[in-house]
């Protein structure tokens, strides 16, 4: 009889990046967990970083008819790289 052994253990791809994907997670440098729901989910730094600016210099509504409106939307499309018709 021949006997195998099997390892148990998972080597992530990831391992040698951890340090970086978390870099990326402002919220994750607290020694807390929060483990709520989908709409307390950690985004990305850049995400928050675009999200903020827009709250802070824009906040308007892309595609309503008025002109600050319509330029916010086409600044949407050109970021995007999408038509206006896709915005509508």
């Amino acid at each position: 009889m021949t006997t195998v052994s099997v390892s148990t253990a998972t080597v992530s791809p990831l391992g040698p990046h951890l340090g970086f994907i978390r870099s990326q997670f402002p919220a994750l440098d607290s020694p807390r967990a929060f483990l709520d729901n989908a709409g307390g989910s950690p985004v990305l730094r850049g995400v928050a970083e675009r999200v903020s600016a827009y709250l802070l210099s824009t906040s308007v509504q892309p595609g309503a008819t008025d002109a600050v409106s319509q330029e916010a939307s086409a600044r949407v499309a050109a970021d995007l790289g999408a038509g206006m018709a896709r915005l509508s």
